[in-house]
């Protein structure tokens, strides 16, 4: 291997020209994704339409343990804590109040989870909802729109 199976893996290839840190290698001449040759290569093929999330949130990491297929609206909803956020945890918002409002986007509905005392417990509320709306199917997420 390249590293211990639970640490990232990110000393192959050079860095391509992306905001994401995307290692790249030269295979038959051609420019690849290190992360998704190493998916090929560990896990097995690409399904068509899908694409490759890395579930540490680190670009250049090719360790296949790290990655998953999903569909493109779920590896945007996947993304790391924006750069403004100022709580350190996604889908967290510190309000005039003091208070930290959780909420959730999932497949362009906006889910408002509540207010918390701390940051932590917010974040942990956030990622509880991710969680749940990841295996609702389509009628259990109109019923919780309701």
């Amino acid at each position: 291997g390249y590293g211990p199976p639970n640490e990232c893996w990110t000393g192959l290839g050079s860095i391509s020209g992306n905001r994401r840190n995307y290692r790249q290698v030269s295979v038959s001449g051609k420019m690849v994704a290190v992360h998704r040759l190493s998916y090929v290569t560990h896990i097995g093929p690409l399904i068509p339409g899908m694409v490759i999330d890395h579930i540490c949130m680190n670009g250049a990491c090719f360790n296949p343990a790290h990655l998953r297929q999903v569909t493109n609206q779920q590896n945007v909803e996947y993304r790391a804590i924006r750069a403004d956020n100022n709580t350190g945890y996604r889908g967290v918002s510190k309000q005039p109040n003091g208070r930290y409002l959780a909420r959730v986007r999932h497949k362009g509905q906006l889910f408002r989870i509540g207010l918390f005392g701390c940051p932590t417990a917010a974040g942990l509320a956030a990622l509880s909802k991710r969680n749940q709306l990841e295996f609702l199917d389509e009628k259990e997420v109109r019923d919780e729109l309701r």
